[in-house]
């Protein structure tokens, strides 16, 4: 299968639509449909961020490991403090707002360019 067509499958599954990964990433409407079409594989480039969405490994989406391995809040806990320690509410928040805060400066950017 596909990279796309795998892109395709996921958002199935948890029911999500086309426009929800394009405003994720910042792009047009007709963006996909372009996709979809085959003019262009632009998808490729955002295959990081179109993994984080859909809460799967880049490497699943692009066929390097067959098994979905879904990312959940527990593994980016630990990636992030090194399983050191109980990361608290109140860090798991801090973290949740700065990465809300880059997303919103790096659309601000994107929309001056």
């Amino acid at each position: 299968m596909g990279t796309l067509n795998k892109i395709m499958e996921i958002m199935k599954e948890k029911n999500l639509k086309q426009k929800d990964l394009t405003d994720f990433l910042n792009l047009g409407k007709g963006t996909f449909t372009e996709w979809k079409s085959g003019k262009t594989n632009s998808y490729l480039r955002y295959i990081p961020k179109i993994a984080e969405f859909l809460g799967v490994s880049s490497d699943y989406l692009l066929g390097i490991e067959s098994e979905k391995q879904s990312i959940n809040d527990d593994d980016v806990k630990v990636a992030l403090f090194g399983g050191d320690g109980e990361v608290t509410d109140e860090m798991w928040n801090e973290v949740k707002t700065f990465v809300a805060f880059i997303k919103e400066k790096n659309k601000k950017n994107n929309d001056n360019d």
